[in-house]
């Protein structure tokens, strides 16, 4: 177990030695495993993603060039036809990537997702509620030794935040803004900075990570984690969440293939940025779901994927929600889009 799921990729390229390997990588990403790859010199060749989200193996293989190394994500925790995409690498030679970090708990028709790669990583903090926590599996030995746990200050306060997004899930506003006084006492009391400490949840690549191991508190939480029961309860909040959407909201991945645990459910809306914010303002979390192109890829690729990027707003499913806040979930989405619906309309008519 590694701090965080980047830091598990970057121990798994020095444990198959990949470190300024060439590695085809997909032109839709976060950005964060862009900056990994780049950390451990590695040069990157993008290639294209279908509209829904499938790996494009017919422009692969127009790119393979010199590389030695395909990167797969399982957007949302839908899986990749790995058979499929096993077979080519097989043909050209190449070493697998498995970016589970969405798809933990995921399964396709013969299994969990994660065992077809030379290396898989998984994000645990993504799906549960524990502060950091990465996993790597690597067909090669892992040298992990010499790792330092994360400090105790930085667990506690990431810990508290994680309590209060999901407080914030369930509508609770007076519990979070208590939780949010608690994290700030916490800082000043423990002379941590908030924003400047190590915090997983930003997004980025901090080369501080790479020698941090997960605290105590992370492997304790572990105990507590059910996978069968998140899996089921992730898949009913999802169906009952688009159930609920389904005529209102543009849903362009809606049904869950069997063994699925998803992750979000992504819904596609114009305005993105003001939706969320006045959903926030409602009391509905959501996510700007991967806006940004990463600077070292080609904008016409990036820019083949601006609807997901422009569009995307990734809704909770989490499973500690019960069924009175996702009905509760779907009807402030359902209020929100018809307002931005019916101001549209307005502007509509006074252009004609």
């Amino acid at each position: 177990m590694t701090l965080i799921g980047r830091v598990a990729l970057y121990h798994g390229l020095l444990s198959q030695k990949l470190e300024g390997a060439t590695i085809l990588v997909p032109n839709y990403h976060e950005g964060v495993e862009i900056d990994t790859l780049l950390a451990a010199g590695c040069k990157l060749v993008y290639y294209s993603v279908t509209d829904d989200l499938r790996i494009d193996l017919d422009d692969v293989e127009q790119r393979l060039q010199d590389a030695k190394v395909l990167y797969v994500i399982h957007y949302f925790g839908y899986p990749q036809p790995m058979d499929e995409i096993m077979a080519f690498c097989k043909k050209h030679d190449l070493k697998v990537i498995e970016d589970c970090a969405l798809a933990l708990f995921s399964r396709d028709t013969g299994g969990w997702l994660g065992r077809y790669g030379d290396i898989a990583i998984f994000s645990v903090h993504k799906t549960c509620p524990t502060p950091g926590l990465g996993f790597l599996r690597s067909n090669q030995p892992v040298k992990l030794d010499g790792l330092v746990p994360v400090s105790s200050k930085t667990t506690l306060i990431q810990s508290v935040a994680l309590f209060r997004r999901s407080i914030r899930a369930s509508s609770l506003a007076g519990i979070e803004r208590g939780l949010m006084a608690l994290r700030r006492w916490i800082s000043r009391t423990t002379s941590v900075d908030i924003h400047e400490d190590l915090n997983p949840e930003k997004g980025q690549w901090d080369p501080r990570m790479s020698k941090l191991a997960p605290s105590k508190w992370a492997y304790y939480l572990m105990r507590f984690i059910n996978p069968n029961r998140i899996i089921a309860r992730r898949r009913e909040n999802f169906e009952r969440l688009a159930d609920g959407l389904r005529g209102f909201a543009d849903l362009p991945v809606d049904r869950l293939p069997d063994g699925m645990c998803p992750l979000f459910l992504p819904i596609l809306v114009e305005r993105k940025l003001e939706v969320q914010k006045r959903l926030g303002e409602l009391g509905v979390e959501s996510i700007n779901f991967w806006s940004r192109i990463h600077s070292s890829c080609p904008p016409d690729l990036g820019n083949e994927l601006s609807t997901w990027r422009q569009q995307c707003l990734a809704l909770g499913v989490h499973q500690n929600l019960n069924r009175r806040a996702i009905d509760r979930q779907a009807a402030i989405v359902r209020q929100v889009l018809s307002e931005f619906s019916e101001g549209n309309s307005v502007v509509q008519n006074g252009l004609d």
